[in-house]
């Protein structure tokens, strides 16, 4: 497993490969300068790649197991193949369902599972029918009841008859329920990527582990199966560059959308940005001009008060005039406030010239010792009792 890669010629490639050092662009540049070819490592490469590449966007490792298991597992101890039957039937349904394309299932199995391996999934599914003879190689995990499994299985492509052997690594833990599931945090993408925190004695005990002799030969003997296969079949060949060019095609299109989301992403922000920035000014607009609204009202209101208080002390400084006078000057100017009659003569018993109305304007022409005063009003002349108008 820490052989790289050789890329150079169809020997060189069926040359052992590194498991760990695996992403989907070096698939992709590796394919578009070698599509002549079929290599063990393209084909390996893919299955890895249809098992676990992943950007994993958010999330937080999974924590240490509080119990840990009182002697930590030793990964040198020898596997245990197909032993535990409810782990077989987890690895079995993670095959069934990742197959299907069923990721929302799988991603109850499998977790951390992001969106982009989700796509990843459903865009493979296409390409794979199933997979068959599946085996479990287990060692004991860090933490009580967890495990390090390597899966064997038979791949079926669509249209190909012969089958593609494979080899993939999972770390299975327990939950507080007592069922399985498996933790992505230490899967290949992840290995790889390292976008989510794992933990350093898990890592060191799988690095254990694939160290292991018994792993090396597993692997080992995989890589000549897969070896052979591709050797002996043409078609199995050319399934493979179809496969590699759906994962190139995939590949580009998800970028694609991924950034048609973020712009629109950004978009949606900036105009809900705007129309928030918009109606605060509007509101802040609605506010100053209500503000000047109440600052004219209350001004208005203000001069008006002072207007009528200025009035009043006006006509009580009239009032305390008249009071201390029992004529009124000439030339004074009154405004009725109640219905005076006007005589033609100095006395109540003489003809009215008329009656006046309260706002009717009374002008002074001389008042006299006998209590009367000669007044203009409406274009006539007559008298009215001085003391009525001292008192209007």
């Amino acid at each position: 497993m820490k052989n790289s890669l050789k890329n150079n010629n169809l020997n060189d490639n069926h040359k052992k490969f590194d498991f760990s050092k695996i992403n989907i662009d070096t698939i992709i540049t590796f394919c578009k300068n070698n599509t002549r070819y079929v290599s063990a490592g393209v084909l390996t490469i893919i299955l890895i790649v249809v098992l676990a590449v992943t950007a994993v966007n958010n999330g937080k490792s999974e924590g240490k197991e509080e119990e840990q298991q009182e002697q930590v597992a030793d990964a040198q101890d020898a596997y245990e193949v197909n032993e535990n039957e409810e782990l077989n039937s987890l690895i079995g349904k993670y095959y069934e369902l990742y197959a299907a394309g069923n990721v929302d299932e799988l991603a109850t199995i499998a977790t951390p599972f992001s969106d982009m391996e989700k796509s990843y999934v459903q865009m493979m599914s296409g390409y794979v029918e199933g997979y068959n003879n599946i085996d479990c190689y287990t060692k004991r995990g860090l933490e009580k009841d967890s495990y390090m499994v390597s899966a064997t299985y038979e791949m079926k492509l669509s249209g190909v008859e012969a089958t593609v052997p494979g080899m993939e690594f999972f770390y299975v833990r327990t939950k507080e329920d007592g069922t399985l599931y498996i933790d992505n945090v230490y899967g290949t993408f992840n290995s790889e990527m390292k976008e989510l925190e794992t933990d350093p004695e898990v890592m060191a005990l799988i690095e254990k582990f694939n160290d292991a002799s018994d792993v090396k030969e597993l692997v080992a003997d995989f890589q000549s199966r897969y070896t052979q296969a591709i050797e002996q079949d043409e078609n199995l060949r050319n399934m493979v560059n179809t496969v590699t060019a759906g994962i190139v095609s995939w590949k580009e299109a998800y970028v694609a959308q991924q950034q048609a989301a973020e712009q629109a992403a950004a978009e949606q922000a900036a105009a809900e940005q705007a129309a928030a920035e918009q109606a605060a000014a509007e509101q802040a607009a609605a506010e100053q001009a209500a503000a000047e609204q109440a600052a004219q009202q209350a001004a208005a209101e203000q001069a008006a008060a002072e207007q009528a208080a200025a009035e009043q002390a006006a006509q009580q400084q009239q009032q305390e005039t008249n009071n201390g006078l029992n004529y009124l000057p000439e030339g004074t100017t009154l405004t009725a406030t109640d219905a005076y009659n006007i005589r033609v003569s100095m006395s109540e018993t003489s003809d009215k010239v008329g009656t006046t109305a309260i706002g009717d304007t009374i002008k002074v022409v001389l008042s006299y010792e006998e209590g009367w005063t000669k007044v203009e009003w409406n274009g006539k002349t007559g008298y009215i009792k001085t003391e009525l108008l001292l008192n209007n």
